[in-house]
């Protein structure tokens, strides 16, 4: 599951690469398209579906998608899913899901928000930090602000100097 649509073509289009050489079924699944198409593929068997949780709680409303062997759950930009709009509808779709399902969280950031779902839902998961290895120790970081005009030569000479 995913926050937006941008992101679910994003992750789906990934899934679809790697998908075909492994014979793996994928659809993607938001609002702001024809449910009715969504409907339509669903008939057909889906590996993996990527999809914001709305229209996702909307095709399990209406009995179109069945949790029954679902046991992955992967929550990406989890600390945007976890937002007081998102929460309470991937509560529901965790509690349509089996009792044995995996549940994966992935965030740049994690809130209070994030580690009170964790407790709650995940209490004996394993935490997997890549901040240390990400962060690049000796760079020091400065914006400056400027208006429009002055970006070019703000930049040009920034790489002359450099």
């Amino acid at each position: 599951m995913v926050p937006t649509r941008e992101l679910a073509l994003q992750v789906s289009s990934v899934v679809k690469d790697l998908g075909k050489y492994m014979k793996v079924e994928s659809m993607v699944s938001t609002g702001g398209t024809s449910i009715k198409e969504d409907i339509i593929r669903l008939h057909n068997p889906v590996h993996v579906l990527v999809g914001t949780p709305g229209r996702i709680l909307d095709l399990a409303n209406k009995k179109q998608i069945d949790f029954t062997h679902c046991k992955i759950l992967c929550l990406d930009e989890a600390d945007k899913l976890l937002s007081i709009d998102f929460q309470p509808i991937i509560e529901k779709i965790i509690k349509a899901m089996p009792s044995d399902k995996q549940i994966l969280m992935l965030s740049a950031t994690f809130p209070q928000t994030v580690k009170a779902f964790k407790d709650q839902w995940m209490p004996d998961c394993a935490v997997v930090n890549l901040m240390e290895e990400l962060t690049l120790k000796g760079i020091t970081q400065y914006y400056v602000y400027l208006e429009e005009k002055q970006k070019i030569h703000c930049l040009n000479t920034l790489f002359s100097k450099v």
